[in-house]
């Protein structure tokens, strides 16, 4: 539409700062020259994920989840070398962000986000 820059400005600023943090993120990954760097960094970023969506952020959780989901970032070897318990938690940021069950877990990761945030302005 023409008018979306008039009728939604806040929508579109929205939608460009989930895609400025996406691709830094995958680029921030993928930039990285030697294997240990990569390890490191996608390491980095699944622990970043875990604590923004603690934190309530989830437009930033669903945003590095998708980075780290994106075909260029979820294909490099280095995944192979992640710890058993980054995958776990990588593991349980996929299950965030799937359409599964009209995104079930996503509807419980909002709730528990608005909890917190009632918990934090009463408190």
């Amino acid at each position: 539409r023409e008018d979306k820059a008039v009728k939604a400005p806040n929508i579109l600023a929205m939608i460009e700062r989930w895609n400025h943090v996406t691709y830094w993120v995958a680029h921030e990954i993928l930039s990285r020259n030697n294997k240990k760097d990569r390890i490191e960094m996608i390491s980095t970023f699944i622990s970043i994920a875990i604590l923004v969506k603690r934190m309530g952020d989830i437009n930033a959780f669903m945003a590095i989840g998708s980075a780290l989901g994106l075909s260029d970032v979820s294909r490099i070897p280095e995944w192979k070398e992640i710890s058993m318990n980054k995958k776990s938690m990588y593991e349980s940021i996929g299950s965030g962000i799937r359409i599964e069950s009209n995104f079930r877990a996503l509807r419980a990761i909002q709730e528990e986000a608005v909890r917190i945030g009632k918990e934090r302005n009463e408190g």
